[in-house]
């Protein structure tokens, strides 16, 4: 009897001209085709006689707990995968296998290839006493040459995999509110990044993708309800700017915190709003949820995420 071989996540390697960069911290992985077929019936008959695949476009998620690693190699709204450049090009996708529990050595593994494409941000979210996750997406297209995504036999795995930082959150000030956000229970950031892959010329494969709109939304959850003030953050909703409104990711060390400049930092344009303005069940304590949406001030990004960074006063 054959038995099967259990393989398991492993980290992405993301190259677009440079050394190929890899990415740990993995804690889901999923590819998947996205396929579009015709099975149905014609002429009167109840069985099929014909079965077709129209479409195809081919993409993979996955979630990182190792900041420093994703925003190497991704730049909101999103980063071009493309053949060019020093090999591996494009991202790869490495699942280990497995024996008895352990991960096998040599070249016994097996890795999904993006030729081409982009990868884009999907959200970033941190609970309290939790670690952040990062969430990505790639969206495969046809080169003209290369199949959108293609599985690799007998790989040997992609460096040195070691289990990077974690991190949490940190002093969040939005505009300029004296004391700042304190209470906080969650924040997630939604890039909101709508990007599609096109077919054309009646392709089964996409050969373009249309990054359509980058609608970045911040939300934060707090127990402290006093937030939602004229003083603080009022119901008309409060101005934003890359000067005084700021998120850090601290990066923890042991049972604390690191120091000096090792930190993660995001600053954004836009407008603060109270949504959820007191939420509370029983003898719960209440709750609140503030938002804030990014625009582009004419020349910074909407969101301006920066590694490398020391923490706010």
């Amino acid at each position: 009897m054959t038995l099967y071989a259990p393989y398991g996540v492993y980290a992405e390697t993301e190259e677009n001209t440079g050394a190929p960069a890899l990415v740990g911290g993995i804690t889901r992985q999923r590819l998947y085709t996205d396929t579009e077929a015709d099975h149905e019936v014609s002429a009167g008959n109840y069985n099929p006689y014909t079965v077709v695949i129209n479409e195809q476009k081919p993409k993979a998620e996955f979630t990182t707990r190792d900041l420093d690693g994703i925003l190497g190699v991704l730049a909101p709204p999103g980063s071009k995968i493309e053949t060019t450049g020093t090999s591996p090009a494009g991202v790869q996708c490495f699942q280990v296998k497995k024996t008895d529990g352990k991960i096998d050595s040599g070249s016994v593994h097996r890795m999904w290839k993006f030729a081409a494409g982009i990868m884009i941000p999907r959200r970033l979210s941190i609970q309290q006493g939790g670690n952040a996750e990062f969430t990505a997406e790639v969206l495969g297209r046809y080169d003209g040459t290369n199949e959108p995504i293609a599985p690799n036999e007998s790989q040997a795995l992609a460096g040195t995999l070691t289990d990077p930082a974690r991190w949490s959150m940190g002093i969040v000030t939005l505009g300029a509110v004296s004391g700042g956000i304190v209470g906080k229970q969650s924040l997630e950031i939604d890039f909101g990044v709508n990007a599609d892959q096109v077919g054309e010329d009646g392709e089964v494969w996409p050969e373009n993708i249309d990054l359509d709109a980058y609608l970045a939304r911040i939300t934060i959850g707090s127990i402290d309800t006093s937030l939602v003030a004229a003083a603080k953050i009022p119901l008309v909703g409060k101005a934003a700017t890359h000067a005084n409104t700021k998120i850090d990711l601290r990066k923890r060390d042991g049972g604390g915190f690191a120091s000096g400049s090792v930190h993660i930092n995001v600053t954004v344009d836009g407008l603060c709003y109270a949504d959820n303005v007191f939420d509370a069940d029983g003898n719960q304590r209440g709750t609140c949820d503030l938002v804030c949406l990014a625009r582009y001030d004419g020349s910074n990004a909407p969101l301006v995420i920066s590694t490398g960074q020391a923490l706010q006063a």
